[in-house]
């Protein structure tokens, strides 16, 4: 996805009547369409005009501690998410990860559900930690399965 055509879908992706960004700064769309075509929502920035906004599928930053925390529920949810990840990474490489702990998150609200991006560690019996990603939907408690894994993978560290 080229910068142009990421630019645009983040812009199609703000509802009108929610907000109205200046017309004359639209750096942020940019900077925010460079995040998503770089990281693939895994790495968002702080964007002052997107905090306002509670609905739409635009990734937004939803864990990222010291400066913004979740409730204990909310992390121990993030947690069982990271946790069903690694199992499946675990399953699928033949490996023994474990004691997972959730770095941050980003989220985005889509199909009624959320989309979580998730960065946490994992580690074997006595070797350091490795950075994964994860995606997972989180569908409404009426439909199943109730969590989709889309992917998970080892982080890619330059």
């Amino acid at each position: 996805m080229n910068l142009d055509k990421a630019k645009r879908w983040a812009i199609s992706k703000i509802p009108s009547w929610i907000i109205s960004p200046p017309k004359e700064d639209d750096s942020w769309l940019v900077h925010y369409a460079k995040d998503l075509n770089f990281t693939g929502g895994f790495e968002v920035g702080e964007y002052p005009y997107m905090s306002r906004l509670r609905c739409g599928s635009l990734i937004t930053r939803y864990y990222f501690p010291p400066d913004i925390t979740i409730s204990d529920y909310a992390l121990d949810k993030l947690t069982s998410f990271a946790n069903l990840a690694i199992a499946q990474y675990n399953s699928r490489q033949n490996t023994k990860y474990g004691n997972v702990l959730v770095i941050k998150a980003m989220r985005s609200f889509s199909n009624s559900g959320f989309s979580y991006y998730l960065t946490f560690q994992g580690s074997l019996p006595g070797h350091p930690p490795q950075m994964f990603e994860a995606k997972l939907y989180d569908a409404p408690h009426w439909v199943s399965p109730p969590v989709t894994l889309q992917l998970v993978r080892l982080k890619n560290v330059n």
